[in-house]
């Protein structure tokens, strides 16, 4: 990230060709507002700093649930 950084954020040598905290759609990559990404101290992990509450939240995205139409057509289809 830090080379990416460099590269495509805020000041970054390569940012005419894409822009790391800037995006047509709102917070794509990062929050629009972000001007920078910092380094976490030595042995802090990003769950510890982002908090349980929040990554709980931010991995509860990353689980998809099948949807019920899917589990209806599989279910007859194994019948």
């Amino acid at each position: 990230l830090e080379k990416q950084e460099k590269r495509f954020g805020v000041n970054g040598s390569e940012k005419s060709k894409f822009m790391m905290f800037e995006s047509q759609t709102k917070d794509l990559l990062f929050k629009d507002l972000t001007k920078c990404l910092i380094k976490l101290r030595q042995g802090v992990t990003y769950k510890e700093f982002l908090g349980d509450k929040y990554y709980s939240t931010i991995s509860s995205l990353n689980t998809c649930n099948p949807s019920d139409l899917l589990q209806v057509c599989t279910f007859l289809q194994n019948k």
